[in-house]
C-alpha cells in the first residue's frame, strides 16, 4: 500500500495493470514479445528527472532495455504521441481503455512481469474542510466503487 504524509487523505480507488499501447497496425500488435519490445522506440512519461521509471528498473533487473526515444509529461501526451508515431506507450490499462479507440490506438500486453499498481484518490485534508471537496473526493470514491 501506499504510504502518504499525514496531512493528506487518501482513499484507495482500483488496482491497475499496464498495457503497451500503439497506433493501429503497428507491428508490436501482431507479436508482442519482450525482444521485441525492447528493440522499438518508446514515448515515456516521465515523472522525475532521472529519466527512467519502475519499467526500466524492471528490465534492468533482467539484463534487459528499451529505447526511449521521448520523455513527456503525462499519459495523455503519450497517448497521443503513440497514436500519430511508431513509438510505443506503455500506459495504465483503464487509460487506454477510455482514451485510446478515439485516437485509433490499440494495446497488446505487457511483455514483462509487473506487479499491478494501486491508484488513489489523495487531497489534502485541510482542502477537505471545504464542503464541496469533500464532498467530491467523496463521491470520486463511491463512483469507483460503483463501477467495480
Amino acid at each position: 500500500d501506499r504510504v502518504v504524509p499525514a496531512r493528506f487523505a487518501a482513499k484507495p480507488l482500483y488496482d491497475e495493470v499496464l498495457v503497451v499501447a500503439m497506433r493501429r497496425g503497428h507491428s508490436f500488435a501482431k507479436a508482442p514479445t519482450l525482444k521485441k519490445y525492447c528493440a522499438l522506440h518508446h514515448v515515456m512519461v516521465a515523472s522525475s528527472d532521472e529519466g527512467r521509471s519502475r519499467i526500466d528498473d524492471v528490465l534492468a533487473a533482467q539484463d534487459a532495455s528499451r529505447r526511449v526515444a521521448l520523455p513527456v509529461p503525462n499519459f495523455m501526451m503519450s497517448l497521443t504521441t503513440a497514436a500519430t508515431t511508431d513509438l510505443l506507450a506503455t500506459l495504465p490499462s483503464k487509460f487506454v481503455a477510455a482514451y485510446g479507440e478515439a485516437l485509433n490506438v490499440t494495446s497488446a500486453p505487457l511483455p514483462l512481469k509487473m506487479p499491478n499498481f494501486r491508484v488513489w484518490c489523495i487531497a489534502p485534508k485541510a482542502a477537505l474542510t471545504d464542503a464541496g471537496l469533500a464532498w467530491l473526493f467523496d463521491r470520486i470514491v463511491d463512483l469507483d466503487e460503483v463501477s467495480q
